[in-house]
């Protein structure tokens, strides 16, 4: 991450547990689902015509 850019934010999770279970998603082994989720949902999170 770019020093001059990167900022930190707290994140106060309402649901805890649909926010384990989309850590787990997110940064657990589960390849498929991660894959899956980001096909189906990624563009809610990242313009992917700039990483072209």
């Amino acid at each position: 991450m770019n020093p001059e850019s990167r900022r930190l934010i707290q994140v106060i999770p309402e649901e805890i547990a649909t926010t384990q279970n989309k850590f787990e998603l997110l940064l657990g082994e589960n390849l498929k689902g991660r894959k899956e989720y980001i096909e189906e949902f990624g563009h809610n999170y990242i313009d992917f015509s700039e990483l072209g």
